[in-house]
């Protein structure tokens, strides 16, 4: 694929990861290291979840128990989320929503995002508008509770889009 015809898509959580994305997309797409200027991260609860997600999430992980995520707000702080600007095809794309469980609980939110040269560069980010608990960004942890336990979970989302096109 002409990699002009890629879309950019910003990460800054489990999808940073290049071991979770590997998993997700079957490879590591092109990136670039980026900031996103004028969000905040926030951590929301299972009290927050849709009902639909609620149910997807017991069916493949068995409780809701010490569920918690994070997601980026926009808002009017002078906040710098740092990230991964990934470069993706379609039909990474629709892997990448599966995992997101777009938009049914995250929606995409066309954003301009810094390179490290300090250039401003269109991507879409994965975001939410609903309420949740500020996370400093000093000490906020990527990937909770270690990545190894997004492995598996990244495959069979990767094997379901994929079976279903």
């Amino acid at each position: 694929m002409d990699p002009a015809l890629k879309k950019v898509i910003f990460t800054f959580g489990t999808l940073y990861e290049p071991r979770i994305t590997k998993a997700l997309l079957g490879e590591l797409p092109d990136y670039f290291d980026t900031e996103l200027v004028g969000f905040s991260i926030y951590r929301g609860g299972t009290d927050q979840l849709p009902d639909q997600v609620k149910q997807d999430i017991i069916t493949h992980r068995g409780s809701l128990d010490g569920l918690t995520y994070h997601f980026a707000k926009p808002d009017e702080s002078e906040n710098v989320i740092t990230g991964r600007a990934w470069m993706i095809t379609d039909l990474q794309e629709k892997i990448l929503d599966a995992w997101e469980r777009y938009p049914a609980w995250y929606q995409k939110q066309d954003v301009q995002v810094r390179d490290k040269q300090g250039h401003l560069k269109k991507a879409i980010a994965y975001t939410q508008d609903g309420d949740g608990d500020p996370v400093d960004l000093a000490v906020f942890e990527r990937v909770p509770g270690g990545v190894q336990e997004y492995i598996s979970e990244a495959k069979r989302v990767r094997e379901d889009v994929l079976n279903h096109i």
